[in-house]
């Protein structure tokens, strides 16, 4: 039974991650070492990317629709996250997710995983080695966040090219580095009037054999469901998982055959 090692909190932090973390390490002394042969054959100066008025119009929009995802008290979402990494084949993922968050309660399902935060007990469930997992609440800490300004100025100095589409209500921003150290590409696809994600595509770098396209790692994300009401008030009671029996617990019927660790 395959394994999903994805975080939680990976939807909603997906896109600060990107933004926060991955263009942010694009250092251009790493390019340089990398591709040194390329540059003793091309000795040319680099020149410093500008995004057009309209491109950089668009990112801030993207950055917008995430931070406002952030301060809802209550998303309910769900799709599919597509895996695929040649070099490491066994870590292919090909999966369904929901997630729904009502104020600090949180849910999160990733193919035979989920993860429970309710008020007073963290749950994990594991589906394929049928184990239930109860903890007491974790800290969730929010994602820093950095001007818009500053953000899009990231992505200039990495040197990525924006390409943008626009087909009736959606439009498709593309960022492309053939030469990133970490990141090559990143598509997202959103519609605008509903403020909605709709896809992100992200093509990594593989760090043993960086030039070799076929060989980078491809995350493909998709959201199919975008509400701000919770669809399904059962994924975030605690009477779901467990049933009181004694001064202790058990799981409830839903997850009657499943072992119970508990360390509350």
């Amino acid at each position: 039974m395959k394994k999903y090692h994805i975080s939680g909190k990976f939807i909603i932090l997906f896109m600060a991650a990107v933004m926060v973390v991955g263009f942010a390490i694009g250092a251009r002394p790493l390019l340089s070492s990398w591709w040194p042969s390329l540059k003793e054959q091309a000795p040319v100066a680099e020149e410093a990317t500008h995004f057009q008025r309209e491109d950089a119009a668009l990112l801030g929009q993207i950055i917008a629709i995430y931070r406002r995802v952030d301060t809802l008290s209550v998303i309910d979402m769900g799709g599919s996250i597509r895996i695929s990494d040649p070099a490491e084949p066994t870590e292919n993922v090909n999966a369904t997710f929901n997630y729904c968050r009502r104020n600090a309660e949180m849910y999160y399902q990733l193919g035979d995983n989920e993860m429970i935060q309710l008020k007073d007990v963290c749950i994990s469930a594991n589906r394929g080695i049928e184990k239930l997992f109860v903890s007491p609440p974790k800290e969730v800490v929010a994602a820093p966040q950095l001007a818009v300004d500053s953000i899009i100025a990231l992505w200039e100095s990495d040197s990525y090219a924006i390409n943008s589409t626009h087909t009736d209500n959606l439009t498709t921003v593309q960022l492309l580095c053939e030469r990133h150290v970490t990141c090559k590409e990143l598509k997202i696809t959103y519609d605008r009037s509903a403020g909605k994600l709709n896809s992100i595509y992200m093509r990594l770098t593989n760090l043993e054999d960086p030039l070799n396209r076929k060989m980078d790692r491809e995350i493909t994300t998709v959201f199919n469901k975008w509400n701000e009401v919770i669809t399904d008030g059962r994924r975030l009671s605690l009477s779901t998982y467990l049933q009181k029996e004694g001064a202790g617990w058990k799981p409830a019927a839903a997850y009657s055959n499943f072992r119970l660790i508990s360390t509350l």
